[in-house]
């Protein structure tokens, strides 16, 4: 057997080396990619309090959470994915929350309003969350208490779009990630609900030229409580809107969600500590009871809207809210509002 020698064997050895180096790299970057060793200050302020499951045994389908991870869809950041993978690999979750707030507080105020919140500690769309952020949240965060019976759960399109196609056929990438989600975690995205931007200038309009479709109302339409908006003037006009909906058409179905989101006016987002569920139900429960007496059990479904209501409460803590709005329902009306009614209107 020949020996190489001189220059050639020198530059093998080299090479190897290099190669040896990279795959060191790679491996310590992925393992960073994957758990970044620190927690995001969402979480951080979320953990500091806790609940048990209010009936835990309730089976529970939830018909709206979103996903996201930044790392691999920017959602519009004008860097190149690989550098983003890099800063995300190297930086603490605060640093990038701070660098991304300041830049959004420059460029784009109102979304920091919206979504922020005065708490700074949920920059929308920079804290990855995907199916094992959600099953933690289901779980209760592993903190040893007991979390809720979570069975199924509906993942609404958040511009998921696979840019490595053409535009027409970019979000076949979202229902990909969808079915990639459900393949590792059986229990969510049981169904996927993509967007559309409808401009509606008279909804019962709609309603009539299309009688048997069914509608459904996100985050029981969404009263505002932020900037010239108030939630003592909101809600008379959101109570009237509320009641003509529900005569409008047998076919529109409402979600009782929603009221976590900054826009909407509580201020939970701004506390030193999370709110309890008791608090949450009786901040909560006027809206949510108007909606059920409008629209009667059987248009009605509980949904998170995880994460982005995240920024108000915890997941756990949110379901037992909304138990606590309903305990004075029966079991076939619970049923029907924590499962059945988003088995039937999605087809699960």
């Amino acid at each position: 057997m020949e020996r190489l020698s001189g220059p050639l064997s020198q530059k093998s050895v080299q090479v190897a080396l290099v190669a040896v180096l990279v795959v060191v790299v790679l491996k310590l970057l992925r393992k960073r990619l994957g758990n970044t060793g620190c927690k995001w200050p969402l979480d951080i302020w979320i953990d500091t309090y806790r609940e048990d499951a209010i009936d835990p045994d309730l089976e529970i389908i939830d018909p709206h959470h979103h996903l996201w991870d930044p790392r691999y869809h920017p959602k519009g950041w004008p860097l190149p994915l690989p550098m983003i993978q890099a800063w995300y690999a190297t930086t603490k979750p605060a640093v990038i929350n701070k660098q991304v707030l300041d830049s959004m507080m420059k460029d784009h105020p109102a979304a920091v309003s919206s979504f922020v919140g005065r708490g700074l500690r949920a920059v929308p769309f920079v804290q990855p969350y995907m199916g094992q952020e959600l099953e933690l949240d289901i779980r209760n965060r592993d903190c040893g208490k007991r979390g809720h019976t979570v069975v199924k759960t509906v993942y609404l399109e958040c511009g998921w779009d696979d840019q490595a196609v053409k535009e027409a056929m970019r979000p076949v990438g979202e229902a990909r990630m969808a079915e990639q989600v459900h393949a590792q975690h059986p229990r969510l995205c049981n169904a996927i609900v993509a967007g559309a931007n409808l401009l509606l200038p008279d909804v019962e309009e709609t309603f009539k030229a299309f009688p048997n479709t069914t509608i459904i109302i996100d985050h029981v339409a969404e009263p505002l409580g932020i900037g010239s908006y108030t939630r003592e003037g909101t809600f008379p006009l959101w109570e009237k809107g509320i009641r003509e909906l529900a005569k409008a058409s047998k076919h529109v179905y409402v979600k009782l969600s929603g009221l976590g989101m900054c826009r909407t006016g509580f201020h939970f987002d701004d506390r030193p500590t999370p709110p309890s569920s008791a608090e949450l139900a009786e901040a909560w429960g006027p809206y949510f009871r108007v909606v059920l007496e409008a629209f009667g059990v059987q248009r009605c479904m509980f949904a998170s809207n995880f994460p982005v209501d995240k920024v108000s409460c915890d997941y756990t803590v949110m379901w037992n809210a909304f138990k606590l709005i309903a305990a004075n329902y029966s079991a076939a009306d619970k049923r029907a509002l924590f499962h059945d009614n988003a088995k039937r209107v999605y087809r699960l």
